[in-house]
């Protein structure tokens, strides 16, 4: 009788909480680069609060009329300085809560391997449907194995080797790299230079390249979701991030990469994207 009273109050709670409104929300402004050096997560409710907010991150003065403060707010997650390019920080849900409180989800993605020594300070601001209730944060971080062990997917570790959002070139490219004469081939290609003397260890592992192609404004990215594998196929799945329709979009050109290891995998290997449209869904 007590386990059949524990499953049905587990099933009332995920009703309620299926029953709660979605939180409709979109990403505003985003950047890699700002003045703060500490991190900050932070609610606005009001254009003032904002261009105060603004300035201090941009020393830019603004005003910021595309914003319909009668119905959304804005909510900023920003990371604080980080000693190298690579570090990036997204939204990734809204939700509202039992009791009213919104939380908002976000992610830092830190990198491994090879990456430009700059200061960096990434941030990300997002619309939010107006609604009541306290905003509340919660981070993750997503981050590539280390060479003493890191993330592991379902069934494979990976690590990244390197990754940005310029110089990979104007073609859409999935490429599996087994052997030291393709992975000099690729880099003469794809990133129009010689690669690092030191070379992958071939004999035990595999690098997987993905490129998606030029883009001319900001707010594109490339992500690994997850790497998986039965032993006999290797499954990698990947995120491009695209801005919202609504977002305010820098002109740029961008090419964003990812290069991943992987454990030397000479079978068949299955790519899975999909798009993230920085709209919440």
């Amino acid at each position: 009788m007590r386990l059949v009273l524990c499953l049905v109050f587990a099933l009332m709670a995920l009703v309620a909480r299926a029953q709660l409104p979605p939180v409709q929300w979109s990403v505003y402004k985003s950047g890699e680069t700002s003045r703060l050096k500490q991190a900050r997560t932070a609610a606005f409710q009001t254009e003032g609060q904002f261009i105060e907010f603004w300035r201090e991150l941009t020393g830019e003065n603004a005003s910021f009329r595309d914003v319909d403060w009668s119905k959304e707010f804005l909510v900023a997650v920003c990371l604080g300085e980080r000693a190298s390019a690579g570090f990036r920080v997204q939204v990734d849900s809204v939700e509202r809560e039992r009791g009213g409180q919104i939380k908002v989800t976000y992610a830092e993605s830190t990198p491994q391997g090879m990456n430009a020594q700059v200061i960096t300070s990434p941030f990300e601001v997002v619309r939010v449907q107006r609604g009541g209730g306290a905003v509340v944060f919660e981070k993750i971080t997503r981050r590539g194995q280390g060479s003493g062990g890191g993330f592991t997917g379902p069934n494979c570790s990976w690590r990244t080797y390197m990754a940005d959002t310029i110089g990979g070139g104007q073609k859409s490219v999935e490429r599996v790299i087994n052997d030291s004469r393709s992975w000099g081939a690729y880099w003469l290609a794809f990133l129009k230079q010689n690669p690092p003397r030191d070379l992958p260890d071939f004999d035990n592992e595999t690098m997987i390249a993905i490129h998606v192609g030029r883009f001319d404004t900001a707010g594109y990215d490339v992500l690994i979701d997850s790497v998986e594998s039965n032993g006999i196929e290797l499954v990698v799945r990947y995120v491009v991030k695209a801005p919202s329709r609504d977002q305010v979009k820098r002109r740029t050109n961008l090419e964003p990469y990812v290069i991943i290891r992987v454990p030397k995998h000479t079978g068949t290997v299955r790519f899975q994207s999909r798009t993230w449209t920085s709209d919440g869904r």
